[in-house]
C-alpha cells in the first residue's frame, strides 16, 4: 500500500518539513529520500527553516535526495 501524498505528491513533505524545527537541534539535518522530479519542490520547501540545501543524484544521475541543517 502507498502512501497518499496529495495532489502535488508533496504533504508528506510539508508536515515533516513543519515539525522537524521542534525535533531537531541546531546544525541538525533532516534528509528526504524523494522522485526525481520533486528536487525543487522539495528544496523550497524547506528553504524557510533550512540552510546548506543540497540535491543529491544517484547512479542513474537523477535526483534521489534533499538535505538541509536546521537554521540555529
Amino acid at each position: 500500500m502507498a502512501l497518499y501524498g496529495g495532489e502535488d505528491g508533496l504533504d508528506f513533505y510539508r508536515r515533516i518539513v513543519a515539525d522537524a524545527p521542534a525535533h531537531l537541534t541546531p546544525g541538525g539535518a533532516l534528509l528526504f529520500e524523494i522522485g526525481c522530479s520533486q528536487a525543487a519542490a522539495v528544496s523550497s520547501l524547506m528553504s524557510d527553516h533550512f540552510h546548506s540545501i543540497l540535491v543529491t543524484r544517484d547512479l542513474a544521475d537523477l535526483d534521489r535526495c534533499v538535505e538541509g541543517t536546521i537554521r540555529g
